[in-house]
């Protein structure tokens, strides 16, 4: 676990091992969106090291939660497909079934902590444009910062809005 200590998101590594080694899988395919490729390998070494599976780095590109390599996952034999950076598509089932595959869904939550002079700063953008109900939406990484966004731009005199979707966290965009 030492090599992604640094690592600006939490890639619950824990909770890989877990599934991999009580799911008695030998292969396991990783499948990182491009932000969060440069981690890749690392994500890799150390969850071989701590499950004995080899694990394998899906290279292509990850354009979203309903975009699984489930066949490169099926032609180098992997049994799980840990999908990093998103979360569960509602309507994953119906796009591509599988039984033969388990994946499993890593949001790699983002560790950054918000700085309250980036909330200075953004607060009086808002209120100089007249903005005082401006929206606010993330990825998934970074849901947990916009949660404490809307509470530190209320106590500016902000009257801050999260929307919702069906079958997406609070304040959660795709893309």
């Amino acid at each position: 676990m030492e090599e992604l200590q640094d690592a600006p998101y939490d890639f619950e590594i824990e909770r890989v091992v877990k599934e991999v080694v009580e799911g008695g899988h030998r292969k396991v395919l990783l499948q990182v969106p491009n932000g969060l490729k440069v981690w890749g390998v690392r994500l890799a070494r150390v969850i071989e090291s701590q499950s004995g599976a080899e694990a394998y780095l899906y290279g292509d590109k990850c354009f979203g939660a309903c975009d699984l390599g489930l066949e490169h996952a099926r032609r180098i034999g992997a049994t799980l497909l840990v999908h990093y950076g998103h979360t569960e598509y509602s309507l994953r089932e119906q796009i591509r079934p599988t039984d033969d595959i388990r994946v499993v869904y890593i949001p790699a939550k983002s560790r950054i902590k918000l700085e309250d002079n980036v909330v200075e700063e953004l607060a009086r953008f808002l209120a100089d444009q007249g903005l005082q109900r401006p929206a606010l939406a993330a990825v998934i990484q970074h849901i947990d910062l916009l949660r404490e966004l809307k509470v530190k731009l209320e106590s500016k005199g902000l009257k801050p809005v999260i929307g919702s979707a069906p079958g997406l966290v609070e304040g959660q965009v795709l893309g």
